[in-house]
């Protein structure tokens, strides 16, 4: 730990010279294994479906006895008479392996071959091979022969040196079902021969996926493997194989349709705004990570794009916790936590590439209006040796000019168009103003620069993306090494009004000037290395040092029109351009756990952290403010009995920008039966104030550096059950209060500070009131039969702040429209006129929050390996912020389709077309912030249709 403090202190100057010498100390370290001292066992190779021929056989079994050779095999070659208990016998249990064949041939087919790996230790099937051919599995489709084949060499070749590659990849002998049931059990050979498989090996990942979801074993809840039912805390999976059948490319993609969130989506900053368990914000109260890596911005403690979209073209899994997790996370795991699990060399070796091509708002006569696409690739797998190297490699690429939002609009008067000669007037009861508005496309004839709700010019095009992620992974023993990597630049999207904000970037022409237009470019470096020491079989200490370093790019920034209003983007010349919005921040952390696990009944989990902080004070600013957190933690475990389990954690932070904060928690798990678990859950835990909150100016926007941190403590009750082999069910029910919120609100103040004057009065983060939350998330997933499977949850939500201070300028709640309730209306009247203050309501409703979602997802498999998926979104309306002159945002059902082939044409190919917002209808969010209409929009549309085309390689 002392070390690593030391180079955490060398400062930013020297990170990229620390990270060289990093990756020159793994090279050294990594480069020392040995070569394998196994035996090979070969069997002969037997004629299946087609005549005996000796030439094949030699030939095959010749080429594998000498690649063994050469790997440093002892190879033994049986005789044709000598079977599998024969070599059995022979290896008597030692450390080697036994290989078998089959080849299928006649003088009309190509030639097809099956491999198969056996462990000498358990006489079992541990990974299998084949290469077969399109002219013998479609026969009906008459092929073209001279178009599909390949000479007999070639193909033995080709088995050959993918043999080779799975041994190599294996080198502990380990059980890859996957590859078992693919190239052994679904093909012919596997159909009429009965092979020594165990049976918990052969299931096919989806129906592990079905019939044991609650015995999945994640990491997220308790840092150390947990079945998913003992986990103390409501968790839920995304795995490899739903990720690939729901076409899902990104993260925000799956949490779409995970329980428990809700988005607000603007194409732009974020661009997708999540809020996690009905409390609305700026994404700084989950945390995310990927493999324990943190990657929530350094400044503002939030999910950005890079975050918000990583790929999932590597990734094992996706663990997201629904609760607070301070206990062991400490600050900032408030209403959950997201772990992005990527593949390893070990558990999935193997490489691929894939190629994504698609479009938004395409159309019969316009099919690329705004097109995109992707590549990415990866490089998984062990090294040779006692000791060997897991490794994976992953990198990703993808451009886009992203949704079309142009000539969307939306705008009103003011006021509801009440003026000082008719005060009393409101546009809602007057039924001209309806249908001139009607006649002018939603939108109000004559808009002017006072005018409110949504806009977007007809030239926009500020939804763009370009992004790149490399991410790797290596490990040797207890040693590992892993590097996160993102690049994200992006356009201002709907962020804010195109009345406000410029909204079109093109270049000039006719000797006018053009737009540069307003954007905001990202960039996130992580790199941990990690020792995970084993004192004995029930002690070890796992220590780990992480350096990072967020950023907003220099070539971020704003281009404001001087004359704000519809027609600003006519004005080339008229307008002021905000840049040098460079900030970089970094971050270097340590923690060292120690892992006790003495027997069954008790484990035990010790821990210290320190981090250190130095983000700058502003965009641009050369100023650097640093902070720092030390913390301990505790949690134990504790089985009384096989039935029950409780878990108790306690951590003490402290942080230098404003103290102490404790957050314990306990819970109790009880497995009433091997079907029915039920789960009881309390905690705490707290959110810092970030440091965009606490030193940040922006044109709308003024610091506060009196902010104290948010407290949540939190009740829990689940129960999980399964009905039949496929069919399981669960239900999580919760109560959160939170104190000290921290919300943005709009305050009386429009004074100068710096060089910024606000366009109205200032906005700024204060603690503010508190808030209770009720909610419930159900989940229900059903294997109705082995090619088809139904995914359906259901979220409900019941949010108010309360307490709400009597000063505030605006409300932050539902509650508190002028009009909406008289009887607020009169009491503010009353406030303003006797004590020259503003009053708001105590309570009300938390905003942009459905009280009712749901997801409905189908999967069906037309073949083997052609899967059909349907899934739909159900969104509830949902009421909008005082401030906001639409009251309401209508609800929506959005439906999306995938569809996968794998091994198309060849073993390993895989396509697939993927489709969101079928029906091209056009939703809303509501508007984020205060979304009064003017700088920030009333509502924010959502993408409407778009198309996308993959396809890979897996090899």
């Amino acid at each position: 730990m002392t070390g690593f403090l030391y180079l955490a202190s060398i400062g930013a100057g020297k990170y990229m010279h620390w990270v060289r010498l990093v990756i020159l100390f793994l090279s050294l370290s990594f480069s020392l294994y040995g070569k394998p001292a196994k035996k090979a066992y070969i069997l002969s190779f037997l004629p299946f479906q087609s005549k005996v021929n000796a030439s094949i056989a030699d030939q095959t079994k010749d080429k594998i006895r000498t690649e063994f050779s050469r790997l440093g095999f002892e190879v033994i070659a049986l005789s044709d008479k000598e079977s599998l208990s024969d070599a059995l016998d022979l290896a008597k249990s030692e450390d080697s392996i036994i290989v078998s064949g089959y080849y299928k041939k006649d003088t009309s087919s190509q030639l097809n071959l099956y491999g198969q790996i056996y462990s000498s230790k358990t006489g079992y099937v541990i990974d299998a091979i084949s290469i077969t051919n399109l002219l013998s599995e479609w026969k009906e489709l008459k092929l073209p022969k001279e178009e599909f084949s390949e000479d007999d060499d070639a193909i033995i070749d080709k088995f050959v040196n993918r043999l080779i590659f799975r041994i190599k990849l294996n080198p502990k002998s380990k059980v890859y079902s996957e590859n078992i049931n693919d190239h052994l059990v679904q093909t012919e050979l596997g159909k009429e021969i009965v092979f020594p498989i165990e049976k918990q090996d052969i299931k096919k990942e989806t129906q592990e996926i079905f019939n044991l979801l609650e015995n999945t074993e994640v990491v997220t809840a308790t840092r150390t493997k947990t079945k998913r039912k003992e986990a103390p805390a409501a968790i839920y999976v995304i795995s490899a194989q739903q990720i690939a059948e729901r076409g899902y490319r990104t993260l925000s993609d799956a949490l779409h349709d995970i329980p428990g969130i809700d988005f607000q989506h603007n194409y732009g900053i974020y661009p997708d705004l999540i809020h996690q368990r009905g409390l609305v914000g700026g994404m700084q109260r989950t945390l995310i990570y990927v493999d324990g890596i943190p990657d929530n911005n350094l400044n503002e403690n939030a999910m950005l794009a890079g975050s918000v979209r990583f790929p999932l073209n590597n990734v094992a899994r996706i663990e997201v916790i629904s609760g607070p997790a301070s206990a062991l996370y400490g600050a900032n795991a408030f209403n959950g936590i997201i772990n992005i699990i990527m593949k390893d060399g070990a558990l999935s070796p193997g490489n691929h590439a894939d190629l994504t091509l698609g479009s938004y708002e395409a159309t019969s006569t316009n099919k690329f209006a705004n097109p995109g696409a992707a590549a990415s690739f990866s490089a998984r797998g062990v090294s040779e040796g006692a000791t060997p190297i897991q490794y994976s490699v992953f990198g990703y690429y993808y451009q886009t000019d992203g949704p079309n939002m142009g000539g969307i609009q939306g705008l009103d008067p003011k006021q509801n168009g009440a003026t000082k000669e008719n005060p009393n007037y409101n546009y809602k009861y007057d039924p001209f103003y309806k249908f001139s508005k009607d006649l002018c496309g939603n939108t109000m004839c004559n808009p002017d620069s006072n005018s409110v709700g949504y806009y977007w010019s007809p030239g926009y095009n500020v939804s763009g993306e370009k992004t790149y992620n490399i991410t790797a992974k290596f490990s040797k023993g207890g040693l590992r090494f892993e590097t996160v990597n993102w690049q994200y630049l992006q356009g201002q999207g709907t962020f804010p009004n195109g009345t406000q904000q410029i909204d079109v970037m093109k270049q000039g022409s006719l000797g006018l000037p053009g737009f540069k237009g307003s954007r905001w470019d990202f960039r996130s470096n992580s790199l941990l290395i990690g020792y995970n020491h084993k004192i004995n079989d029930t002690l070890s200490i796992d220590t780990e040092g992480i350096v990072r370093n967020s950023e907003v790019l220099n070539s971020s920034g704003e281009v404001y029109p001087n004359q704000v209003g519809p027609g600003a983007v006519y004005r080339p010349t008229d307008t002021t351009i905000a840049n040098n919005y460079s900030r970089p921040d970094y971050g270097y952390f340590g923690e060292s756990r120690l892992n006790w696990n003495p027997t069954t009944k008790v484990s035990l989990i010790l821990g210290i952290s320190a981090k250190n902080f130095v983000v700058g004070k502003d965009y641009g600013s050369s100023d650097r403010y640093q902070y720092s957190n030390y913390a301990m933690f505790v949690q134990q475990v504790y089985r009384p009995f096989s039935k029950l389990a409780f878990t108790a954690g306690y951590r003490r932070d402290y942080i230098t920008t404003y103290g102490y904060a404790s957050t314990p928690r306990i819970s109790a798990i009880y497995q009433a039966t091997k079907d029915l678990t039920f789960k009881f859950l309390v905690g705490r835990a707290f959110r810092e104030p970030s440091a965009i909150e606490l030193f940040s100016l922006t044109p709308q926007r003024k610091p506060n550096a009196s902010l104290t941190p948010e407290k949540l403590t939190s009740v829990e009750f689940g129960v999980g059950y399964r009905f039949t082999k496929g069919l399981y069910s669960s239900i999580q029910t919760f109560y959160n209060s939170i104190s000290d919120l921290i919300l943005q609100v709009q305050t009386n103040d429009a004074s100068t500070i710096g060089n910024f004057t606000p366009k109205s009065t200032w906005l700024q983060n204060q603690n503010v009131g508190r808030a209770n939350i009720f909610g419930i998330e159900s989940e229900l997933v059903w294997e109705v039969k082995k090619n088809l499977s139904l995914h359906f949850n259901y979220t409900y939500n019941k949010g108010y702040y309360y307490d709400l201070p009597i000063g505030l300028t605006t409300s932050p709640s539902t509650e508190g429209r002028i009009g909406a309730n008289y009887r607020d209306d009169v009491e503010a009247i009353l406030y303003k006129e006797i004590l020259g203050i503003t009053k708001i309501p105590s309570r009300g409703d938390i905003p942009n929050i459905a009280p009712h979602k749901a997801f409905l997802g189908v999967t069906y498999y037309l073949q083997p390996k052609i899967s059909f998926y349907a899934g739909t979104n159900y969104i509830d309306v949902r009421r909008s912020i005082a401030t906001n002159p639409t009251g309401s945002v209508a609800g929506y059902q959005m439906l999306k389709i995938n569809i996968r082939w794998e091994d198309f044409f060849t073993d390993g190919m895989f396509l697939q077309l993927q489709m969101n917002n079928v029906l091209n209808e056009q939703f809303f969010d509501p508007g984020i912030r205060v979304a009064t209409g003017e700088y920030y929009p009333t509502q924010h549309p959502l993408e409407r249709r778009n198309i996308w085309f993959t396809v890979g390689y897996k090899f």
